[in-house]
């Protein structure tokens, strides 16, 4: 067993034994820094002449609990990393307290801390917990850290960040190496922590999903480092518009096709390519809900692009399929039909190789016409589709963006 006493300080280390001819009590009350690091210390005796104690090493030591204390009043920085501390007890009178340094020991419970309104970081990262135990926050020491502005709680397995949402004033927080996995919960703690600058959440689930760290840096304010990466201003507040625009296009309410038109359509993508289908149907929706828009802005309703509006299209041979129209508009004549540019390299490789015994017909290169209401979408109707049928897809569709044979 070491205990720490007074003649123990003054025969271990140079840096705490007194200058040759000095009395050993005066150099005591006269010591502000004290350096009991890796001494196997397991104790505290009667240390309280030194009275203008700040800064006390004791880390690296078998200290199973804090005693001997009371009379560091002016302490501001205290090291017990890697002992055998299983409680948190024993900080009743250190009042000035700033830095507390409590990592890598087996204390379950951040408690006691109620007197600690100076103490502006807490370090208690890595504790030795019992499997499937998470380190939880005692209510009262967290109301009373209002002035804490680092936080290191890693490694820990904590799976809410719940308790944290008074600490106002925090600027780091080192959440690393935990169970962390539901986004929504750390948005509305990180949303109640104005001042954070900083934030290291690797190695827990929630980060898996690159998606989760754009939402977590549209819910802070003014974020600058996100695990251990700099980030810019120009980056929150694009994260943050983006953010808002996912809330209002989850926010629509889906519109619904009418049943005649669907049914058509199914009858129509039934006999084209499947790129094309997807197109034609994509674009058909988009004038839906383009009329729709119309309609709304006519009766009073708030303005609102059909890009942002949900699109609902069940139908009995399965879903529409909804993808953008084709990235550009130039398309073939050949032989009398209109050929989208995604088979142009088809239509080229078979005239060349399939069809050189007979004449070459002409390619002639046109554009299809823009119209303000839709994105560019071709539709080619098939000879067997009936009369009835072009005239109601003619209706559907602006007219200048319909190609028949």
């Amino acid at each position: 067993m070491v205990r720490v006493t007074l003649q123990y300080i003054s025969r271990k280390g140079s840096q705490n034994a007194p200058k040759h001819g000095k009395d050993l009590k005066e150099h005591a009350r006269r010591l502000t820094h004290l350096y009991l690091n890796d001494q196997y210390i397991d104790s505290i005796g009667d240390i309280s002449v030194c009275q203008n104690l700040k800064v006390l090493f004791l880390q690296n030591n078998q200290l199973l609990k804090i005693e001997g204390l009371d009379f560091a009043s002016q302490l501001t920085h205290l090291y017990l990393q890697r002992n055998k501390l299983n409680k948190i007890e024993g900080f009743e009178r250190l009042v000035s307290l700033q830095k507390l340094y409590l990592g890598n020991n087996s204390i379950s419970v951040v408690e006691g801390l109620e007197n600690q309104s100076c103490l502006q970081e807490l370090h208690i990262e890595h504790q030795s917990l019992c499997p499937g135990e998470e380190i939880i926050f005692d209510p009262r020491s967290i109301a009373a850290l209002g002035s804490l502005q680092v936080l290191n709680i890693q490694g820990n397995n904590i799976t809410s960040l719940e308790d944290l949402v008074g600490l106002e004033k925090m600027r780091t927080l080192l959440v690393a190496s935990n169970n962390l996995s539901d986004i929504t919960k750390i948005q509305a703690v990180l949303s109640a922590i104005p001042s954070l600058i900083e934030l290291d959440m690797r190695d827990n689930p929630v980060v898996q999903d690159y998606k989760n760290c754009n939402r977590i840096l549209a819910s802070s304010h003014n974020l600058r480092v996100l695990n251990e990466k700099q980030i810019s201003m120009r980056t929150l507040d694009f994260m943050k518009k983006f953010e808002e625009h996912e809330q209002r296009v989850k926010a629509r309410q889906p519109i619904q096709a009418p049943a005649d038109l669907i049914n058509s359509i199914s009858e129509l993508a039934s006999n084209l390519p499947e790129a094309l289908a997807k197109d034609v149907t994509s674009s058909i929706f988009m004038g839906t809900a383009l009329r729709n828009v119309k309609e709304n802005i006519g009766n009073g309703h708030q303005n609102s692009s059909a890009s942002e509006m949900a699109l609902s299209t069940p139908f009995e041979g399965g879903p529409f399929f909804h993808f953008p129209a084709f990235k550009s508009s130039t398309c073939l004549q050949y032989d009398g039909h209109t050929i989208p540019k995604p088979f142009h390299r088809q239509l080229i490789l078979g005239t060349q190789l399939g069809h050189r015994q007979q004449p070459p017909r002409k390619l002639k290169p046109t554009t299809m016409p823009k119209c303000d209401k839709l994105s560019s979408a071709v539709i080619v109707a098939n000879s067997d589709i009936t009369q009835n049928l072009k005239g109601a897809l003619k209706q559907t569709i602006c007219g200048d963006m319909v190609s028949t044979k």
